[in-house]
Formats: structure tokens, sequence, C-alpha cells
């Protein structure tokens, strides 16, 4: 619970920095729960219009073993998600900064 609690405050944090608005939720599961449905439920109980995740973008074997979140939830939702590779990296205000 104190783990979740510091994340969320780092996310909130990183947000407001960037000027981003909006709401940090936190879910209570169990290792038994599966993370996918746990996402999809909490955006569904938001009213979120898009799912936006980030990817490892782990490929072969290593994604057959590990499986993914993302595309459980890419698989599950019943509303448009967005994916971004870990690869993409960076800060997007420098970029846009950078393309203007």
């Amino acid at each position: 619970m104190q783990q979740g609690a510091s994340l969320a405050a780092e996310v909130a944090d990183a947000m407001r920095k960037r000027g981003v608005t909006g709401e940090v939720v936190t879910v209570e599961a169990t290792a038994a729960d599966d993370v996918a449905t746990l996402v999809i439920a909490a955006a569904r109980a938001f009213g979120a219009d898009l799912l936006v995740m980030g990817t490892h973008g782990r490929k072969g074997f290593q994604r057959l073993i590990l499986g993914s979140i993302a595309e459980q939830c890419l698989r599950q939702a019943t509303i448009p998600v967005l994916l971004i590779p870990s690869a993409a990296g960076g800060d997007a205000t420098a970029k846009s900064a950078d393309a203007a």
C-alpha cells in the first residue's frame, strides 16, 4: 500500500511538472489478480475515452514467456488503446521544442 502511494505521488509530481492535468488512481490488487483486467476495469470506472500505456517492446521468446499486460489490454479493451514503446523515451516537451 505504501509503495503504491509513493509511486502515485511521483506520477502526480511528474504530471504537474509537465503541465498535465488529471487524476492519479491506485487500485488494491492481490497476486491472483489479472493486471490487464484491473487496468480495464479502472479505465471503465473512470469513464476513460482512451487508454494510454507504455510497453517494453519485448519480442520473440521473451514476449512469449513474459507476456504483455499492454497487449492483453489492447485485446480486451472496448475503448481505443495507445501503446507507447519505451524506446520512445526522453522528454516529450524537449522533442516538441526541437521539432519547432
